[in-house]
């Protein structure tokens, strides 16, 4: 894979996977506060991952520059995949509920993770000058 396609697969990935997390996180967003008893902890968590599917979008833009947001949105993702599915093993009535999303999440992780721009490295830390 050449390095434009490369960026042209992250860029596409970025937004595909940034309307995604804000959907979906919109969606739980909402229907926490429509159940009664009304979730808390739900639309915080619901509300820092809609704000990350925005700024995956916005990155879109211009990958390099927002590599540790890339690296964020991948680790992030793959730790929230990792406690749903956690959760699911004790909780056999949602464990469908659960896992699906959880392997959604951990596969847009490590999409993110490995189309992640590489370093680059500024003009005063090139290998070679003493």
């Amino acid at each position: 894979m050449t390095p434009a396609s490369r960026e042209r697969t992250l860029k596409i990935i970025l937004v595909v996977l940034g309307i995604l997390q804000f959907g979906t996180s919109l969606w739980s967003f909402v229907g926490a506060w429509g159940r009664l008893p009304r979730s808390v902890t739900t639309p915080m968590l619901e509300s820092v991952m809609m704000t990350l599917g925005v700024f995956l979008v916005l990155a879109s833009r211009n990958p390099p520059a927002y590599r540790s947001l890339i690296l964020y949105g991948g680790w992030a993702n793959l730790a929230h995949a990792t406690v749903m599915a956690a959760m699911a093993i004790p909780v056999a009535t949602q464990r469908a509920e659960l896992l699906i999303p959880a392997a959604l999440a951990a596969i847009g992780g490590a999409l993110l993770l490995a189309f992640a721009p590489p370093i680059v490295p500024s003009d005063g830390n090139k290998a070679g000058q003493g």
